[in-house]
């Protein structure tokens, strides 16, 4: 939901960074509905859904209902949590949904810099290692965000 906000500028350049290394690009959507518009237009490239949780809900129950129709699932879920509490509710969620339905891989995370190692966990096979070095562009990126004057 955060995706277009300034404060969120240094997260999309990182991301944008590191898709662009993979051959790959960085598509923001704000909202699940968005997303499922998205998923539900062609065939798409694998990709990786990183979503919080207020639409996480939603965007798995769009997997679930249109994965059918157009084969679009993405390979791993992660979910930016805020707080401890938000990851915890998460986690019980993701849990509760039937292990026989064939969801991808969910991996609740409270920080991006865990994002680096799981999607270098995750994906390697796929992109040979590419996915390591995820949290020194995000530090560059956050190192180049203009700084407010106090």
């Amino acid at each position: 939901e955060k995706c277009h906000k300034k404060e969120s500028g240094a997260v999309r350049r990182a991301l944008a960074g590191i898709t662009k290394a993979a051959r790959g690009a960085l598509t923001c959507l704000k909202k699940a509905k968005t997303f499922e518009m998205w998923s539900d237009r062609a065939i798409r490239d694998p990709f990786v859904l990183l979503t919080d949780l207020r639409e996480f809900k939603p965007c798995v129950q769009s997997i679930e209902q249109n994965r059918c129709i157009t084969g679009n699932q993405p390979i791993l879920i992660v979910v930016l949590a805020e707080s401890p509490k938000h990851a915890e509710r998460a986690s019980a969620w993701a849990s509760r949904l039937p292990a026989d339905r064939g969801f991808p891989p969910m991996h609740v995370i409270t920080d991006l810099h865990g994002l680096g190692p799981l999607l270098a966990q995750s994906l390697d096979p796929i992109f040979d290692g590419g996915w390591l070095h995820f949290d020194q562009l995000l530090e560059e990126a956050r190192a180049e965000e203009p700084r407010e004057a106090g």
